[in-house]
């Protein structure tokens, strides 16, 4: 909130609205921290928490219904439209990213537990859907690209790890 301008001390009530630039690293730092201590550290825990992270991921997107914040580039497709008012058809690009990460939840939903398995392909998947639909999101900076990359890299690295390393000592379930 601070980086954003706004001082959650003199506007608490601004808590509680989740406003378009959100610090993609910075909020995914923080939910990492604070579930390693709701765990107390049991990492092992972060798979069966995969699948429901995606599709909560997958609501706040479609929650763009609501926002009125689902457009995105121009578009000519027959499903594009446009905001009231402007002769401008968009894609509904949020809408995108709810369709896939919601497909993503479920697919994970799918994958044995193995620790780091679900949750390293949780990050890829939901990263690589970040830079599937960048492009067609409307941005001066042209979007935050590296992180997304490094967390396809980092996820695909723990999934890999987990499925490979920690399966022999710890059983798979199904």
């Amino acid at each position: 909130m601070l980086i954003q301008g706004t001082n959650p001390l003199t506007n608490p009530g601004d808590i509680l609205i989740i406003r378009g630039g959100v610090h993609t690293a910075t909020a995914t730092l923080g939910a990492i921290i604070a579930y390693l201590w709701s765990v107390k550290g049991e990492i092992g825990y972060l798979d069966a928490v995969a699948p429901a992270a995606a599709l909560g991921l997958a609501g706040w997107h479609g929650g763009c219904l609501w926002r009125s914040a689902c457009l995105g580039t121009a578009s000519d497709l027959p499903w594009a439209w446009a905001d009231p008012g402007s002769p401008v058809t968009r894609h509904p690009v949020e809408l995108y990213a709810a369709l896939g990460l919601a497909v993503f939840a479920w697919w994970i939903s799918q994958l044995p537990f193995r620790p780091l398995f679900r949750s390293g392909i949780a990050l890829s998947s939901l990263a690589m859907m970040r830079l599937i639909t960048e492009p067609l999101r409307l941005s001066l900076g042209g979007g935050p690209w590296g992180w997304y990359l490094a967390a396809v890299v980092i996820g695909l690295v723990a999934a890999t790890l987990g499925s490979r390393a920690l399966a022999n000592r710890i059983p798979a379930r199904t």
